[in-house]
C-alpha cells in the first residue's frame, strides 16, 4: 500500500493511470481509474489577454514542474503594423489560467510604452467567460527594441476589485513596426517629436532672432508621424518664407536629419 499526493490544475475530466516501471518480474498490470471531474479554483481570480500568434492553455501555471513563461498561454504575439486593425481576447480565469464565469465590465489600455493614441473597440464591455477587442494601435516601438505591452483592467475606477491582470512581467512583448513611409515631418526648435500622432509635434515652435542660426529636423514617417528608416530616403529640398533665408537648399536624407 502507498499513498501519493496529487495536484492537478487544468479544468478538465481527468483520470490517473498507476504503472510497474520497475521493470523486475513479475510486471503488474496498469490500472486506470475511471474518469473524475476536476472544476475552476474560484478562490484567486486573473484576467488574461491572449494576443494574435498566441493560444490559451489552461493549468500553465508556475506551480507545473513543466512550466514556462508566459503565464496561460503558449506562443508569442504576432508583430503589428501601426494603424492595422487586430483582435485579441480576454478571458476570465481562475488562478490557474482555466476559464471560470464572472460578470465584470473590462477595458483595454497599454503600458510599458504607452500608447496615448491607440484605438479599442468597444471601449468596455461586459465578459462573462471570454470577449474579443478589436485594437488599433498608432505607437511604433521606440528604435531601441523597448517592447510595448498590452493589459487588462475593470473600468470602474481603473481598479481589479478581485481580479489580477496577467503580470507584465511574464508576458512577452507585442511588437508594433512603422507602417508604409508617406510623409516629411519638419520638428524645429521648441518643438518635440510625438510618435503615433497625426501631427508628429506637440510644443511651440521657439521664437527665432534674425541673423541667429537655429537647427530643425526632418524625419520620414508613415500616417501616424513614426519613423520609417526602411524606406527608400529621398533627397529633399529646404524652403522657407524668407528670401534672403542662408539654409542649406537641397541635402542628402538618411530618414532622421
Amino acid at each position: 500500500e502507498a499513498s501519493f499526493r496529487v495536484k492537478l490544475l487544468t479544468a478538465n475530466t481527468h483520470w490517473i493511470k498507476v504503472d510497474d516501471i520497475d521493470g523486475v518480474a513479475p510486471l503488474y498490470t496498469s490500472t486506470t481509474t475511471v474518469t473524475f471531474n476536476v472544476i475552476p479554483n474560484a478562490v484567486e481570480r486573473r484576467l488574461l489577454v491572449v494576443h494574435p500568434g498566441e493560444t490559451h492553455r489552461p493549468g500553465k501555471h508556475p506551480e507545473s514542474p513543466v512550466y514556462s513563461p508566459p503565464l496561460g498561454k503558449i506562443g508569442s504575439p504576432s508583430v503589428q503594423t501601426a494603424g492595422e486593425e487586430f483582435t485579441v481576447t480576454v478571458l476570465a480565469c481562475d488562478k490557474y489560467y482555466n476559464i471560470l464565469s464572472t460578470n465584470v465590465y473590462v477595458s483595454l489600455a497599454t503600458t510599458n510604452e504607452p500608447d496615448p493614441y491607440a484605438i479599442f473597440i468597444p471601449i468596455n464591455q461586459q465578459l462573462i467567460d471570454k470577449s474579443t477587442f478589436n485594437v488599433i494601435l498608432k505607437r511604433a516601438v521606440t528604435p531601441t527594441g523597448t517592447q510595448q505591452r498590452t493589459f487588462i483592467r475593470t473600468n470602474n475606477t481603473g481598479n481589479m476589485i478581485d481580479y489580477i491582470y496577467n503580470p507584465p512581467a511574464t508576458n512577452l512583448g507585442l511588437i508594433v513596426v512603422p507602417a508604409a513611409a508617406t510623409k516629411l515631418l519638419v520638428i524645429p526648435a521648441g518643438q518635440t517629436y510625438n510618435p503615433g500622432s497625426d501631427t508628429g509635434v506637440i510644443g511651440v515652435p521657439t521664437t527665432q532672432t534674425a541673423g541667429s542660426e537655429f537647427v530643425y529636423k526632418v524625419l520620414l514617417t508613415d500616417n501616424y508621424s513614426n519613423i520609417n528608416r526602411t524606406a527608400t530616403m529621398p533627397t529633399v529640398k529646404v524652403t522657407s518664407e524668407d528670401p534672403y533665408d542662408s539654409s542649406s537648399p537641397w541635402g542628402g536624407y538618411d530618414g532622421t536629419s
